[in-house]
């Protein structure tokens, strides 16, 4: 599956750069077998929270959305549950893999950036 960066809508005279969700998960990995002990933590905090909301609107929307209400807004998963009409179980997946996937995408931004400043 590929999906485009600002939820699939193509703003003109910008190029946008495909991502699967293999590729996104895969570098996930690469961050989680570092040595850092909070990876994720120290991935967000080296970027700008632009860049974060970007990446969140460049993932698929039901992990998105379950990322964004419960990181975001710091509601419970029940609450998220009731608001998707979805199970509990259903929304800890969701989380769960929309933060993979948000990391994945967060660590390839900053991979591009390091290279554009080097």
């Amino acid at each position: 599956m590929r999906f485009f960066p600002g939820g699939g809508r193509v703003k003109p005279k910008l190029k946008l750069k495909l991502f699967s969700t293999a590729e996104l998960e895969a570098a996930y990995e690469e961050i989680i077998e570092g040595a850092d002990a909070a990876p994720f933590g120290e991935l967000l905090e080296s970027l700008d929270p632009g860049r974060v909301l970007e990446a969140l609107g460049s993932i698929p929307e039901e992990f998105a959305e379950a990322v964004k209400l419960h990181d975001v807004q710091g509601l419970s998963y029940r609450e998220i549950a009731r608001i998707t009409e979805v199970p509990a179980g259903t929304v800890t997946s969701r989380i769960s893999r929309g933060r993979r996937l948000l990391a994945g995408l967060l660590a390839i931004f900053r991979e591009d950036a390091e290279r554009g400043a080097a």
